[in-house]
């Protein structure tokens, strides 16, 4: 008797419109080596031949079973969750209607399972694309016991990068059916986006003996326009069903148990100077998140007030705290970049010691990015001046309900000059939550400035991303004077750079030059939209250090013929495009009263044509007339003819 491992393999097909490519996918699988095989075609009622077809290898092949949903469920879910209910094997496979496979896949996989020692076995894949042409990978070797492999998916998830390893997805897995069948589908929603991902993490946490990774490239993934069992579908898609059906898997005790919490953790940094009246709210607005997994940085950046000690105070009481006691001044921006030192998180954010975010922002930030398959988010933000101002409960607020995913340097960029994109904290360092591998990679010293040190920091950020996701929701709150409108923590004085003194004006040309330099490095093709930033930029230093009477301070002085005459030149633009459009403006009034002339010949010439009409409606009235008596007269004479003759 032989001992040879061959169980029987049930092979899921979900079948929506499929009529081009569906015998070639059927035909790979009845190819088999492996022979003890079973095959579901799941129809999800096609409005092609596709369920013909179905029907004719079912009726061929003994092997081979065929059903069709009632109604088209829009989803490519349905057919995978008839099949898993619907199985009879000991193990499950699943392959989309589009796709094929060599003749030794599913012998491969078993294999893999190295006589069912493990519960999953998975393989690489070739990406087929449209013209034929195949594009084959060198896969790192993915065999991990389950907790490995959990953590694994855990990372790619909080950091968007699903859909990147063959395990992150049921294509190409081989899973021991009573792990498949431990999962409860219809606990899904039909239109959850990434639907094959959720499903893949489902059997990996009801797995308890890992993945194995046999390195073939046997299965062969079409990449066809708007492809996917149901064309187009992952458009519509719900993200928000797969952020929370992933969340719910993570969450789970005998899940949670096992996932390294350093994976998820965010960190959030506060630099703190004299802002013991609003330190407390901001700190209860962070401690207060709905998302837990915390690391809080309170920098006291030689505070002269009570702030250090209230800070120490939130230390004791949350083990999330910690506080770095600097022994000089060195303001906010080298303030942020001491927490980030020492920080561990995966994501950064920076709140500001006056300020308050929202208590779902961190949560909602993070769930942008994920679900998005984005670097970063950005947030919208609320000022106010009274805690009164506040929204009850410090719930975010999103009146718009807009998200705008940008991806690529060049639109990033533009993007800071644009209104239209969504989250007006856009441009700041605050209102976003960031990937700890970019910010490590920014120069502080370079944005180290008591005021709009933000820009050039946010400047640097964008080199080192390249896709964000931009809300409309409120998750922080700025707190402004109501006097004047400026930021109680914000000053003009002490700009530094390398410990030295640099003036307000100075950094404003450095930071236009980096500007104009971005421009031309990513072809932004905004020399119009940059040349009035900079002009408004230099007016609104000057307007500010005139009102603060420190014009010649701070190392101003040499810059100040700069900045003016750069004022005087784009004066003199304003000046010659106001007379040019008072030329184009003068023009269209000559072009108008031209128009009025011939409007008002015309209409003299209608009136008279409506008199001409009027005499000639009466003249026709009377030769009617005429017409009618004539034709009377005529008829007389006829019958009196007719008479005569008689």
């Amino acid at each position: 008797m032989s001992n040879k491992f061959e169980p029987l393999v049930s092979i899921i097909v979900p079948v929506y419109n499929a009529e081009k490519y569906l015998k070639e996918c059927v035909d790979s699988l009845l190819g088999q080596s492996y022979k003890n095989l079973e095959i579901l075609l799941i129809d999800d009622h096609s409005t092609d031949e596709s369920w013909k077809i179905c029907q004719r290898y079912a009726k061929r092949h003994k092997n081979i079973t065929s059903y069709q949903t009632e109604k088209n469920s829009g989803s490519p879910l349905e057919g995978r969750r008839i099949g898993v209910k619907k199985a009879k094997g000991e193990w499950i496979t699943f392959i989309d209607n589009d796709d094929y496979v060599k003749k030794d896949y599913i012998k491969h996989l078993v294999e893999g399972t190295e006589q069912g020692k493990y519960d999953i076995s998975v393989t690489g894949h070739s990406l087929l694309h449209e013209d034929g042409s195949v594009e084959d990978f060198n896969w790192k070797n993915y065999s991990q016991t389950t907790t490995e492999r959990l953590n694994e998916f855990y990372r790619h998830f909080i950091r968007g990068y699903y859909h990147t390893d063959p395990t992150d997805t049921v294509g190409q897995n081989l899973v021991r059916a009573e792990v498949a069948k431990k999962t409860n589908l219809d606990d899904l929603p039909s239109n959850i986006y990434a639907e094959d991902t959720v499903m893949a993490l489902s059997f990996l946490a009801n797995s308890k003996n890992g993945v194995n990774f046999v390195d073939h490239h046997d299965f062969l993934w079409r990449q066809l326009q708007g492809s996917g069992s149901h064309g187009g579908f992952y458009k519509r898609a719900d993200r928000d069903a797969f952020y929370d059906a992933c969340e719910k898997i993570f969450s789970r005790n005998d899940v949670k148990r096992v996932l390294d919490e350093n994976i998820s953790k965010i960190s959030v940094i506060v630099p703190i100077y004299n802002v013991e009246k609003h330190l407390k709210r901001c700190l209860d607005s962070i401690l207060n998140q709905t998302y837990k997994n915390l690391e809080i940085i309170l920098v006291d950046d030689k505070t002269p007030d009570n702030s250090g000690k209230i800070a120490d105070e939130y230390a004791k009481k949350d083990s999330r705290v910690k506080v770095i006691h600097k022994q000089k001044n060195q303001g906010l921006n080298m303030a942020r970049a001491t927490g980030f030192d020492v920080s561990t998180g995966t994501y950064v954010m920076f709140v500001d010691s006056d300020d308050a975010i929202a208590r779902d922002c961190i949560e909602f930030a993070l769930r942008a990015i994920v679900k998005n398959k984005a670097e970063f988010s950005k947030f919208n933000v609320l000022s106010f001046s009274d805690d009164k101002n506040l929204p009850p409960k410090m719930s975010s607020v999103d009146e718009v309900g807009e998200e705008k995913v940008i991806t690529g340097k060049k639109d990033l960029y533009r993007s800071r000059f644009y209104n239209k994109t969504v989250g007006i904290s856009r441009v700041t360092v605050w209102g976003g939550l960031y990937p700890r591998d970019a910010v490590q990679k920014i120069d502080w010293s370079k944005a180290n400035y008591r005021q709009h040190e933000d820009m050039y920091w946010t400047m640097q950020f964008l080199e080192h991303v390249n896709k964000g996701v931009f809300t409309s929701r409120v998750g922080y709150f700025y707190r402004i004077d109501e006097n004047n409108g400026m930021v109680l923590s914000k000053s003009l004085t002490g700009n530094m750079y390398n410990e030295t003194p640099i003036g307000y004006l100075e950094f404003a040309k450095d930071y236009l030059n980096e500007l104009e330099r971005y421009n031309k490095k990513y072809d932004l093709e905004m020399d119009d939209e940059i040349k009035k930033f900079i002009a408004w930029q230099w007016s609104d230093r000057l307007f500010r250090l005139s009102k603060a009477e420190m014009l010649t301070s701070e190392n101003n002085f040499e810059y100040l013929p700069h900045a003016i005459e750069a004022v005087i030149n784009n004066y003199q633009d304003a000046k010659n495009t106001i007379a040019s459009q008072q030329k184009s403006i003068e023009a269209l009034n000559k072009e108008k009263n031209d128009l009025s002339d011939d409007i008002d010949k015309l209409r003299k010439e209608n009136y008279r044509l409506k008199k001409e009409r009027a005499y000639l409606q009466d003249q026709l009235y009377a030769l009617s007339s005429v017409k009618r008596a004539s034709l009377r007269v005529l008829s007389k004479a006829k019958r009196k003819i007719r008479s005569m003759i008689k």
